[in-house]
């Protein structure tokens, strides 16, 4: 279990950080409202939601989130140059990114900048992971 985390009765991850903010970027309108639904569910977690590249920079920009989840599709113009505007404006954010395939994707997506890649499926799954294991790390400082 990640440090940061606790096992409840039910064996549910009990989060220590509050009011988190995640950002949820993907063209998918279904996929954003249930992100968002799972997200609303999980304690002290708010979710941003944006179906492109430009908006999620307008989103990122009022809101400052702690993490961000980018559909790899979006980066059909080139996932680095994605990443390092994301980056740019959020140089604390955790930035994951989430595929079809994680495991097929997991090198690439490392090597293009982000923290991880998560299967969307296995979202459910994978996101109180995720969120475990940011709230164990240490805060990242943001460039003011």
């Amino acid at each position: 279990m990640p440090a940061g985390a606790q096992a409840g009765d039910d064996a549910s991850i009990v989060l220590r950080r509050t009011d988190m903010k995640i950002l949820v970027i993907d063209p998918n309108p279904l996929f954003r409202q249930a992100s968002r639904n799972f997200i609303a569910a999980l304690p002290e977690c708010e979710c941003l939601v944006a179906a492109s590249l430009q908006d999620a920079l307008r989103q990122e920009e009022a809101h400052r989130t702690e993490m961000i989840l980018i559909d790899y599709a979006l980066g059909h113009g080139g996932m680095e140059g994605a990443l390092r505007a994301l980056r740019a404006l959020a140089p604390a954010a955790r930035v994951v990114l989430l595929a079809e395939d994680a495991a097929a994707y997991r090198d690439s997506s490392l090597a293009a900048g982000a923290d991880d890649c998560a299967g969307k499926a296995a979202l459910g799954s994978e996101l109180p992971l995720l969120l475990a294991g940011l709230a164990a790390e240490p805060r990242r400082e943001r460039l003011a």
